[in-house]
Formats: C-alpha cells, structure tokens, sequence
C-alpha cells in the first residue's frame, strides 16, 4: 500500500468505516437534528454544527491543495459561520 492510498484509507474509515479511534463521524451524527446540531449546552464551546463546518472547510482546502497545490487557509475561513 502506497502512503497514498493509506492516507485515503484512513480518510474513509474517519467518515464511514472502522476508524482506530472509535467511531466514524457518519455513525456520530447520525440522528443528530439541525436543532441539536446548532445548541450550545457549553457556554464558549463549538457546536456540532461549527464543528461539521470546520470540517467541511478543510477538507475542501485539503482538495485545492492536492488539485493546484495552493496551500492556503479555506476561502470560507478556519471556522465558518
């Protein structure tokens, strides 16, 4: 196995596989409603949501990088609104 295929291995299992560290993300928000997604029960603490949407930001700038090589910080910022 490649480093490459071994790094998209584990990206896979991140989302929807069997990840070393427990469970996917997918199996994590599943039944997750944009309700509770948005509630902040910790005050100064991300929700769900931003957490998802930080996520969403980088994997996209991890996609630009590896398609134009431009490495840079995600054109909708580190922590989208």
């Amino acid at each position: 196995m490649t480093e490459i295929e071994r790094i998209v291995d584990q990206h896979m299992r991140a989302f929807d596989g069997d990840p070393w560290y427990g469970f996917p993300l997918m199996k994590l928000l599943s039944g997750v409603t944009a309700e509770k997604a948005s509630a902040r029960p910790i005050p100064r603490i991300h929700t769900i949501r931003e957490i998802v949407l930080h996520i969403a930001a980088w994997e996209g700038a991890a996609l630009k990088r590896l398609q134009s090589g431009c490495v840079e910080l995600p054109e909708e910022g580190d922590w989208p609104e």
